[in-house]
């Protein structure tokens, strides 16, 4: 590979490492209290964040694909709006 095809490999390593370092400081800061309970809560916060984050970049290409609009969203759109 040359070097120009390496770098986008390389700057998703660093965001990776980026990511990973805040979540080990989401987990451990301020952590007063059993680590017993601590680890598993504030993991299970992370896991939904995560998970949360996938589901609107899945829906988001989704959404762009179905309407072969590489700018419109459905933020944009206004589907995230509330009704009230």
């Amino acid at each position: 590979m040359r070097k120009k095809d390496l770098r986008p490999i390389r700057v998703l390593l660093i965001l990776a490492a980026v990511a990973a370092a805040v979540i080990v400081l989401f987990m451990t800061l301020n952590a007063k209290g059993r680590w017993d309970f601590i680890l598993p809560f504030r993991g299970m916060k992370v896991l939904s964040m995560v998970l949360v984050a996938y589901a609107i970049a899945v829906s988001t290409v989704l959404f762009q694909t179905v309407s072969h609009n590489r700018i419109l969203t459905p933020s944009i759109m206004g589907f995230d709006a509330s009704t009230s």
